[in-house]
């Protein structure tokens, strides 16, 4: 069993081991309460929440095409909000 974190710091090196091997890897659970980690987040990077509509951020993310990614889309959609 690896730790998530091990697991994206191995990622290709797993991966080939699973393909190699075709045993599969696993993965364990984060033990923490979300409320603990969100905390943590607050506090440690400075997390902070959107206060617009999410529906209004999805109409307009669906709508940039600069990246494929969906996270970067909704960021950056709820920018253009401000």
């Amino acid at each position: 069993m690896i730790t998530p974190s091990e697991l994206r710091q191995n990622l290709y090196n797993l991966l080939d081991q699973v393909i190699f091997t075709g045993k599969p890897i696993e993965i364990e659970r984060i033990k923490q309460k979300p409320d603990i980690i969100i905390d943590a987040l607050i506090e440690e990077i400075g997390l902070t929440f959107s206060k617009n509509n999410f529906d209004r951020i999805i109409n307009k993310a669906i709508h940039l095409e600069f990246t494929r990614d969906p996270f970067d889309r909704i960021s950056v959609a709820d920018e253009r909000f401000i």
